[in-house]
């Protein structure tokens, strides 16, 4: 009988174990976790995210089905008044993100005051939410999807992807577009064996083109490019010489350019090294920027290769601040039409201001609540107060 006892209290031990969560975290605010995944969201049904949990805090993947876009919801474990991971030394798991979002909504959009408390248990494959707003408490549990990832590792690419990705390190003119191939080819190799990490490849090539603009002056810009009918692509300028930085896109009946000139007040800090025309599927570019409208400002950069990086600053009422990152590889397409400004006689380092330090690129430092270690940097004044005005647009009827 005895031994019975003891083999039912090891029974009982165990079943406790298996039942203990393998993450559990709490927030102040579901407000924070909400707006952040919302600046992912492309509103299907069918979206699914990855999500990453280590040390530094949690990461929420999308990438587009195409592999040409890939976006990153990122949270520090500081935010969080408990983060958990009860011994583990990193999870990821794979959840149906617009399911998720309905659950953090269900009791509506106004979050601030609402508690929310997120656990992960491995035998229930469960990732569960419980929001604690005054007496009311509502338990969510959504159903997590296998992540298909090969336990060998990554394909390995072969030496021609690698020999076009040095050929393009090596081109002056930045306008070549087999290092952009060989990015999508790596990309695809790596997809097969693990989840494709864009933020890898973006940082594989130097940065040559990168400033800080306010969020809602370049949500107006997209917004007025969105209107075009049948414009498919938007074309990127990104310059150290006039117009600077320029945003264009053809339609059926009309085309639209928006400048955002040396000086402007949306800009708080600038840094072109190499004059950068590329395209940009439009539906990817709509995308990336859905974290506008509740973000302060946006870091953008452009790499030897023309891939695109977007990171928005989310500054909640509270004063928390969270990160949503897009990478963006650029269309085949050609761009010269927009070229018709350079080489004009400016000054070749017209409207520098303030210039990064490399080793603060955005998003190196997850934990780290400083700005300077995502990118961005305190407002400055523009260079020339009789030119500090919202960007300019141009509209052209067919």
């Amino acid at each position: 009988m005895a031994q019975q006892r003891s083999s039912g209290n090891t029974q009982q031990s165990e079943q406790t174990v298996r039942s203990a969560p393998a993450f559990r975290g709490t927030l102040g605010s579901a407000q924070v976790l909400y707006t952040t995944l919302r600046g992912i969201s492309n509103g299907k049904k069918d979206q699914h995210a990855t999500c990453e949990l280590d040390a530094q805090g949690l990461q929420f993947v999308v990438t587009d089905k195409s592999l040409a876009a890939q976006g990153l919801a990122n949270l520090s474990s500081k935010l969080f008044e408990v983060w958990d991971l009860c011994g583990n030394g990193s999870l990821r798991f794979r959840v149906n993100l617009t399911v998720l979002l309905q659950c953090l909504g269900i009791l509506g959009k106004e979050l601030t005051d609402t508690m929310l408390k997120l656990s992960y248990h491995d035998d229930e494959e469960c990732f569960n939410l419980h929001l604690v707003e005054g007496r009311v408490v509502t338990e969510c549990k959504i159903r997590t999807l296998f992540d298909e990832l090969r336990a060998d590792g990554p394909v390995e690419i072969d030496n021609d992807d690698h020999a076009s990705m040095d050929d393009d390190d090596n081109d002056d003119d930045g306008d070549n577009d087999d290092g952009d191939d060989a990015v999508r080819r790596s990309l695809r190799a790596g997809a097969r064996g693990a989840r494709a990490d864009f933020q890898a490849d973006f940082r594989s090539a130097a940065t040559v083109n990168r400033m800080v603009v306010k969020s809602a002056q370049l949500r107006d810009a997209f917004a007025e490019l969105g209107e075009l009918t049948g414009a498919a692509t938007v074309a990127v300028l990104m310059s150290p010489k006039k117009p600077f930085f320029r945003l264009s896109a053809d339609g059926q009946l009309a085309s639209c350019s928006v400048d955002f000139p040396q000086g402007d007040e949306s800009f708080s800090s600038m840094k072109c090294e190499e004059h950068m025309v590329r395209t940009y599927r439009a539906s990817l570019l709509q995308l990336a920027g859905r974290a506008l409208p509740f973000a302060d400002k946006t870091f953008v950069r452009m790499n030897k290769h023309g891939t695109l990086g977007l990171q928005h600053l989310i500054q909640q009422s509270d004063g928390v601040k969270s990160y949503v990152e897009f990478y963006v590889l650029s269309d085949a397409g050609d761009a010269s039409h927009l070229d018709q400004d350079h080489d004009n006689g400016e000054d070749e380092h017209g409207g520098l201001t303030h210039p990064y330090d490399d080793a603060n690129s955005a998003g190196e430092q997850l934990a780290s609540p400083a700005d300077s270690d995502h990118g961005f940097e305190a407002p400055t004044e523009a260079a020339d107060p009789s030119q500090a005005s919202a960007f300019s647009s141009t509209h052209s009827i067919y």
